[in-house]
């Protein structure tokens, strides 16, 4: 069934690490030591994020990451599509399966994960923070 990774579960607490900062740049080694969390897993969950436009990075003596969108307009949606991709609740979904032609329930779980889609898009980061 449909299960939160590690890894959107650390960008979720890297992004809302980063929330708390009020817009100021961050080292992910400072987010690292506060959120209590691997700092070269991190490193990578963030160049996914810098990849998809939802962080930015700055570098020198006042550099670190930040956001590039507003937290408002990032939804959990986003946030696992950039560190996971594009899932189904079944293999199925997003790949060719040899019974296709002969699936019958293919439809159900194709309807259940555009109304969790749909759930996940609704919820915005700033929503987990205030």
């Amino acid at each position: 069934m449909f299960q939160v990774t590690k890894s959107v579960e650390y960008a979720i607490l890297l992004l809302v690490g980063l929330y708390k900062t009020k817009g100021k740049p961050v080292s992910l080694a400072s987010l690292a030591q506060i959120q209590g969390l691997p700092h070269k897993y991190l490193e990578k969950i963030a160049a996914k994020l810098k990849k998809k436009d939802i962080l930015a990075s700055s570098q020198g003596v006042n550099g670190g990451y930040f956001f590039k969108k507003k937290p408002s307009q990032v939804s959990l949606q986003d946030i696992i599509l950039s560190v996971d991709g594009r899932k189904g609740l079944v293999s199925c979904l997003y790949g060719k399966c040899d019974l296709e032609d002969s699936c019958f329930h293919k439809k159900v779980w194709l309807n259940l994960q555009q109304k969790l889609f749909k759930e996940l898009e609704q919820i915005k980061l700033s929503d987990l923070v205030s």
